[in-house]
């Protein structure tokens, strides 16, 4: 993932608080909207992967084959832990 994650409510604050005067153009609202979104602090957050999309997964059994602490542990799909790696789309 190359994006970065921001603050939402901390941007949605910013372009609420009056920085748009009453006479200002479309195109330059949009200028400021984009820049105060550009500058919004970005939160720690890392990409998580699921287990129904895990390399390690098997589909069929529901069991993670090779997570290093716990080897067969049985997972749902939508679990996900700290050794997911993402598989290849193929198509």
């Amino acid at each position: 993932m190359n994006g970065k994650y921001i603050d939402r409510d901390e941007a949605l604050f910013e372009l609420r608080t009056g920085l748009f005067p009453q006479d200002v153009e479309y195109t330059e609202a949009i200028g400021i909207a984009e820049s105060i979104i550009k500058s919004a602090p970005g939160v720690d957050a890392v990409e998580v992967v699921r287990c129904k999309d895990c390399v390690r997964y098997g589909d069929v059994s529901n069991v993670c084959k090779g997570r290093p602490t716990e080897p067969n542990l049985h997972r749902k799909p939508n679990d996900f832990c700290s050794y997911g790696v993402r598989r290849e789309e193929n198509g």
